[in-house]
């Protein structure tokens, strides 16, 4: 007997509507009742069953956490961007999307998973990856592409963002509005892009000949309620603040404006704020927060590309390490030092 989507819906707990929007690729749905939809999917053989009738290649989105400080549903707004690129790219070239999610990196269950589903290829958010992981997932036998972290080292297929062209376009515009004393707010969530970030922030500031100091680094945690609560720690220790504080992502800046914002610290005027992520409450929040702008659907299908070439070609290519630039957006928690 054919499974149909009633099955599905019924197995995920949500309406046939919502099946078809997440077997389809299309946006309407939170990520956690797309997974949730694929999962119930893969588990009664409806996408085997969707693929055999409509010859289709499968392709699969591997969400990997080793942790959980990046991959939560704090950070669930990027995570969904990257996969709306790469399922409206995979889908207008014949390419069905799976979404396997993993709460530990257990190397034999991921392969495993793969085999069972006859996936082609795979597309692997590395955020919470460590640098070892990489060349035994580089080892499946299919075709694989990371996105979200960066291995210089390693001979593999990357898409990332351009942090270091966005570290010294924040640092630039923070010493044209008359900043010289520059803090940083780390994670203390160890990922290959926090710590670019890192790295870049002291390169560009020496460069630029920006005051950068031990005391004015903040390490917190990065989700968004950790964040104010490690922030608000700092703040009780010592209130020696930079005029500006660059923060590794959105979320761990907006959980520190709410930190500084109860400490009584004017923020814009007293000290200025700048992000990276450029996520939809920065947008809304109270002061509306700069941040960097990277389109995480443009990355989702760039990789898609990259993957796609790999499975047409039929001799060896390459290794490719793509990096996407981002676009600083001003907004107010910057202040008004200076006219840019």
């Amino acid at each position: 007997m054919s499974i149909t989507i009633r099955d599905v819906a019924r197995e995920a707990g949500v309406s046939p509507a919502a099946v078809s929007l997440a077997l389809n690729g299309r946006p309407g749905i939170g990520e956690q009742t797309r997974i949730r939809v694929q999962q119930a999917a893969e588990k009664l053989g409806y996408i085997a069953q969707r693929q055999a009738a409509a010859g289709f290649k499968t392709i699969c989105f591997l969400k990997i956490a080793r942790h959980g400080h990046m991959i939560n549903p704090d950070h669930n707004a990027f995570i969904a961007d990257y996969i709306d690129g790469i399922s409206s790219e995979a889908a207008a070239h014949g390419y069905t999307l799976e979404v396997k999610s993993y709460q530990t990196f257990d190397l034999e269950q991921i392969r495993g998973d793969l085999s069972r589903s006859q996936i082609d290829g795979a597309i692997v958010l590395a955020t919470e990856l460590t640098e070892s992981d990489i060349p035994r997932l580089s080892g499946l036998p299919l075709p694989v592409i990371f996105i979200d972290a960066c291995y210089q080292a390693h001979q593999v297929d990357v898409v990332d963002m351009d942090n270091e062209g966005a570290l010294y376009s924040i640092m630039k515009t923070l010493k044209d509005l008359g900043h010289r004393d520059i803090g940083l707010v780390r994670s203390t969530a160890e990922t290959r892009n926090f710590s670019l970030r890192e790295k870049f922030f002291q390169e560009a500031a020496a460069d630029l000949k920006l005051h950068t100091e031990p005391r004015w680094t903040f390490s917190v945690d990065s989700t968004f309620d950790a964040a104010y609560r490690d922030m608000k720690q700092h703040l009780e220790d010592r209130r020696d603040l930079p005029s500006a504080l660059f923060c590794v992502c959105d979320i761990i800046a907006l959980g520190c404006m709410r930190a500084l914002r109860e400490a009584g610290i004017t923020i814009g005027k007293e000290v200025s704020i700048i992000g990276f992520d450029d996520l939809s409450p920065s947008q809304m929040s109270d002061p509306p927060l700069a941040s960097v702008q990277v389109s995480k659907t443009r990355i989702g299908l760039r990789a898609f590309e990259l993957l796609h070439r790999r499975l047409q070609e039929h001799s060896p290519l390459p290794y490719e390490k793509i990096l996407i630039g981002g676009s600083l957006i001003i907004r107010e928690s910057l202040g008004t030092h200076q006219q840019i």
